[in-house]
């Protein structure tokens, strides 16, 4: 029997995860191991029409039902739409986070991101795996992590060049019925007519393609942890 693994994914706002690394987050649970999504901020601010508050309480509604029908777990830190900052009060919440969970592997944002929210996400998350295995940051025992992963978001393109191809076609279906829980990603009373839905179904095809796979999703690795290019059968792994 396969071991159990367990996978963290921080993003900067619910549905980003959904978009980047759903599909695979979905194959991954349904092999029987544990993903959870930690959302550093609802996204708020991201309606045209309604205040925070309540945009805050529709996406809260859509993160938790997007992520039941991915079979992941969901989580929300205490944080504002637009307002992060890499600090210690931030990177000690994803440590302890991190230690809590205790994650054979982390999924983050890439650092090449137009997206001030993404590119803060990167960093905060970096210092805290760093944080995590060491001694000495709260009651918590260290954890080391013992994969790093960068999700790929078209807010994040600078300088993203895949070297890991997972596959997800099994879970194709899924993905896709829990990405189309999100209002924005319908396109339903908001001012952008972006195709969120069409793009990231296009591009899971297309990294389905390069990699041999039908549908696949990519990522980047740390330049600290590894280079060359793998590809996975199996998230988070490649299989025995």
């Amino acid at each position: 029997m396969r071991e159990r693994k367990c996978v963290a994914a921080f993003g900067a706002h619910i549905g980003d995860l959904e978009l980047s690394f759903g599909g695979v987050a979905a194959k991954c649970a349904a092999d029987g191991n544990r993903v959870v999504f930690v959302h550093m901020t609802a996204g708020e601010r991201g309606h045209p029409s309604l205040p925070p508050e309540k945009y805050k309480e529709q996406k809260v509604r859509e993160g938790a039902e997007s992520a039941r029908k991915l079979g992941v777990e969901f989580r929300l830190m205490p944080y504002s739409d637009g307002e992060l900052e890499c600090g210690r009060e931030e990177a000690l919440a994803v440590c302890r986070a991190i230690r809590e969970l205790k994650p054979d592997a982390v999924v983050t944002h890439w650092k090449g991101s137009y997206h001030r929210d993404h590119a803060k996400v990167h960093e905060i998350v970096k210092e805290a795996v760093f944080f995590a295995s060491l001694p000495g940051f709260g009651d918590l025992p260290r954890h080391s992590v013992r994969a790093l992963y960068f999700c790929e978001n078209w807010e994040d393109p600078k300088g993203f060049e895949p070297k890991v191809y997972a596959d997800f076609s099994d879970s194709f279906d899924a993905w896709v019925e829990a990405i189309m829980v999100h209002e924005f990603v319908r396109g339903r009373g908001l001012p952008s007519d972006y195709p969120y839905a069409d793009y990231y179904k296009a591009l899971a095809r297309l990294r389905g393609i390069e990699a041999g796979f039908e549908y696949a999703e990519a990522f980047m690795l740390d330049e600290d942890w590894g280079k060359g290019r793998l590809r996975l059968d199996r998230f988070p792994w490649p299989q025995p």
